[in-house]
This record gives C-alpha cells, sequence and structure tokens, in this order.
C-alpha cells in the first residue's frame, strides 16, 4: 500500500521535489502525534518545525510550505533534512494537503464494500454469542466480540471492530474503520466516524481535507443518543478508557479525551484538543481546538475554554478564566447594574 512521491507531485502543480527520490514510496499521511518512517508530514510554520525537530523518527516525507522553507537558515535547513525521506516544497500547503489527501483517502477506502452485507460476503466475523438484531448492516471485514448486542437498524461499516459486551442501541452509524473495545454503549442515533470538519479555503471554495485517521473508542466507554466523534484526518480519535459522553456532544477530529472523563449535554470539543484524565467539562461548554487541558479540570456550563488549562483548573465564562474569578466578575456587574 502506498503511493510513490511521482504520483503526489501529479495531483497538484503547487508541489516541487528538492531532494529525494520520485520513485520512493509514500505508505501514508501522518499527524505529528502518529509519525512514522515512510509517512508523510505537512509543516506550514515554526509551530509544526518544531513539533517536527521533536520527533525521534527518520526517513520521513516533508511536505513544506515554500516560503517557511525559504526563511529557515543554513542550520534549520540541515535539521529538515537530518530526518527527511524527501523534501517537497508548495506554494500553497492548505490545497496541497486538500489534493493530496484524496488519492490516500481512495487508496484505503476505495474498494471497501459496504453495498453488499460483510455476512453475506463471507468477510464479517460475527461471534457466535452476538446478538444482532434485524435491519443490521454489517460491511465489509467487520469483526463483532462475544456477548455484543446490535439493535435494530444499526450500520456497521468496513473495516471496523467492535469488542466483546458492547451494546449499540437502535440507529447507531459506525463507520469505517472505527474500533470500539470491550463494554462500551452508545445509544441511539450516534454517529461514530464520521469525516472531520475540515476544510481549506481557496479563490472562493471550500476545499476538502479527505478524513482517513478513522476512531479508537476505548473500553468502558458509554456514549449518549444523537452524539457525534469524527474521525481524525490522518490519525485516530481517541475516546479513552471509562470517559462518559452526554446527549448531544460532538469530539471533533483528531481529538484525544483521556480516561473517565466527563462530558455533559450538548458541549462541542474542537479538532485536535487534548482533555486529560478525569476532567469534567459541564453542559454546553466550548474546548477549541488545539488545546491542552490537563488532568482533573472543571469546566463550568457553557464556558468557553480558549487557552490551555493546567491540572486541577477549575473554569467558568467567556472566555473561561479561574472560577472564582469569573463568580465576582458575575457579582460585581449584577450589583452595580441595579443601581
Amino acid at each position: 500500500m502506498g503511493l510513490k512521491v511521482q504520483e503526489i507531485l501529479k495531483v497538484d502543480a503547487n508541489l516541487e521535489l528538492l531532494n529525494g527520490s520520485s520513485e520512493d514510496t509514500i505508505e501514508d499521511l501522518s499527524t505529528f502525534r502518529n509519525a512514522s518512517a515512510d509517512h508523510l508530514l505537512f509543516i506550514s510554520n515554526k509551530k509544526f518545525f518544531e513539533k517536527y525537530l521533536n520527533l525521534k523518527e527518520t526517513n520521513i516525507f516533508v511536505c513544506i510550505d515554500k516560503k517557511y522553507y525559504e526563511s529557515l537558515d543554513e542550520e534549520g535547513v540541515k535539521a529538515l533534512s537530518a530526518k527527511a525521506k524527501a523534501i517537497i516544497t508548495t506554494t500553497n500547503l492548505p490545497i496541497s494537503m486538500c489534493l493530496i489527501s484524496k488519492p490516500f483517502f481512495d487508496l484505503k477506502f476505495g474498494e471497501m464494500n459496504d453495498v453488499v452485507d460483510g455476512r453475506q460476503m463471507g468477510t464479517g466475523e460475527v461471534h457466535p454469542t452476538a446478538v444482532i438484531s434485524q435491519n443490521v448492516f454489517i460491511g465489509e471485514n467487520v469483526k463483532i466480540g462475544s456477548g455484543t448486542v446490535i439493535h435494530s437498524g444499526c450500520v456497521i461499516s468496513s473495516g471496523s471492530e467492535i469488542g466483546e459486551n458492547c451494546e449499540l442501541m437502535p440507529n447507531v452509524s459506525i463507520n469505517r474503520n472505527s474500533i470500539i473495545k470491550d463494554n462500551v454503549r452508545i445509544h441511539s442515533g450516534t454517529v461514530i466516524g464520521a469525516d472531520g470538519y475540515g476544510y481549506n479555503f481557496d479563490k472562493g471554495v471550500h476545499h476538502k481535507v479527505w478524513h482517513m485517521g478513522g476512531v479508537i473508542i476505548e473500553s468502558h466507554v458509554e456514549i449518549g443518543a444523537n452524539s457525534c466523534v469524527d474521525q481524525g484526518t490522518f490519525s485516530p480519535t481517541i475516546v479513552g478508557e471509562g470517559t462518559k459522553l452526554d446527549n448531544h456532544v460532538q469530539i471533533a477530529h483528531n481529538v484525544e479525551l483521556g480516561r473517565g472523563v466527563i462530558i455533559c449535554g450538548q458541549c462541542a470539543i474542537a479538532g485536535s484538543a487534548r482533555i486529560g484524565d478525569y476532567t469534567v467539562i459541564g453542559g454546553k461548554a466550548a474546548v477549541g481546538n488545539d488545546l491542552e487541558i490537563g488532568s482533573a479540570c472543571q469546566i463550568a456550563g457553557a464556558a468557553m475554554v480558549t487557552g490551555n488549562l493546567e491540572d486541577g483548573a477549575k473554569v467558568g465564562g467567556h472566555p473561561a478564566r479561574p472560577l472564582r474569578e469569573w463568580l465576582k466578575g458575575v457579582a460585581y456587574l449584577r450589583k452595580n447594574s441595579l443601581k
């Protein structure tokens, strides 16, 4: 599996191969959280370049913004080259990400069959003790463990795995390559593994970033009705062991939830945010993209978190502030508005 560099260069005129062979094969696309040898990473600015320098992996294919590359000094270029199997520059990195992601998406998902039931094709592995209701669709190469109950109207798409003693209530959708471990309960109307909300704007058009990272739901998780856990772009969205999500919760692409996290109804966690173990998030609260929220934090209902939080932080308000500070501010405004 994989695509040759020369195939990638053909999909986008913005690309230029600086070094490395066009005959080399890029095995997959990566984020910095799961970077591996022979995978392709995108570097747009100093923030991502520093993440790249901190990687232990080598032989990585790099697609880097041309202007940023040209701004690097000699030492920076050497540091970039030291880990890189090949360096590709682009004059429009957001659009290159969109165009490059499509052939990898097609390669990974193009031949999957979600039209004919996998049991009919002989590719589905359903444990004899699992209970599958009528009107359930099971895609190609799906695995379902012992004691699991799948209620009517559920769709389990190709390549997904469901562990032991799980229960999917009516009309749950599990999209391709989702992994659900043991003792997980998912309530009606919830969607696991829909495409993340990723678009890059150029010349009046919102261009799609094609998502293929999947979702991992660890053991003993419960997810309420009509919630969504989007799949990652190029690495999985992760819901940690023992975490509980209420109804109408949105977990965006590449989010990582720790162990025992509590998220109440109508919350939204934006892309690539990390939530530490045993953090509690009140109803209608929101966490911004790419933020680091520590362990055992408490986020008040309707709070809007716009910055990183240390372990044990207690915050509220919009923008979220330390809880006592926010409450004092509310009291001050109320007192003065009544005068």
